[in-house]
């Protein structure tokens, strides 16, 4: 590597003023806060996931007298990994209803894909013509995404003809959910202005989902199963 003369003159001149080439440790912009303030910064989150920034600022300016920017909260939430995402919605699943799903997992964990092929799997669905019902942002690392800290339950109200002892809450099992939402993702694209066109633009994407994309589907219900036994009921990331 080529350097020049100004550059090795620098050099010189920075060596014989602090016997050292490299950068001098403590310079540059002080850090904000302390050990104690990023730990009860770091608490407060890891306590109520949905907290805002402004909210912690507030809370600490008021508990501890330390005056922090909003952007302070987020740099010390970043450095333990903790990102501000949309918060994924799964189905409320209490301590009784885990005990059935696990009770359902352990009746079918040794039916195969053909029997599942047999089964009807019915449903219901939810289009908005303008998004989505509105958002829950959490703080989490990318490993904590189905975390049940960092999930929004939801109840939903089924329908349809009754085929299996169905759990209670537990469309993460069904794997006609993906189809909605992959549905859901084709109908965005045409963007429809009313109800007709709304309507016209799912059946014609419905129709245009393959029969490859329903056969992967049925066939990742015992993955599933496996996966609720895993984590003893709680909802699972399908």
């Amino acid at each position: 590597m080529l350097c020049s003369r100004n550059t090795i003159h620098s050099i010189i001149v920075k060596y014989k003023k602090t016997k050292c080439i490299g950068n001098i440790l403590g310079r540059g912009r002080k850090r904000k806060t302390t050990i104690c303030v990023d730990k009860a910064i770091q608490c407060k989150i890891k306590v109520d996931r949905r907290k805002s920034a402004p909210t912690v600022r507030q809370e600490i300016e008021q508990e501890l007298g330390v005056v922090i920017s909003n952007q302070t909260v987020r740099r010390r939430l970043h450095e333990i990994g903790f990102y501000g995402r949309v918060a994924r919605k799964k189905p409320y699943v209490n301590k009784v209803n885990r005990l059935k799903r696990l009770k359902y997992v352990k009746m079918h964990e040794d039916k195969d894909t053909e029997f599942w092929k047999t089964v009807l799997w019915p449903d219901e669905s939810k289009f908005n013509l303008f998004g989505s019902d509105g958002k829950v942002m959490v703080w989490r690392s990318p490993k904590e995404e189905f975390n049940p800290a960092c999930t929004v339950p939801t109840v939903k109200h089924e329908g349809g003809i009754e085929r299996l002892i169905w759990p209670p809450f537990s469309p993460d099992m069904n794997p006609i959910e993906y189809l909605w939402d992959e549905l859901e993702r084709r109908m965005k694209k045409h963007q429809p202005k009313n109800q007709d066109q709304l309507r016209q633009t799912l059946q014609v994407e419905w129709e245009g989902i393959g029969s490859d994309v329903t056969k992967k589907l049925v066939e990742s219900v015992p993955s599933r199963l496996n996966e609720c036994y895993r984590i003893k009921g709680y909802p699972i990331k399908y």
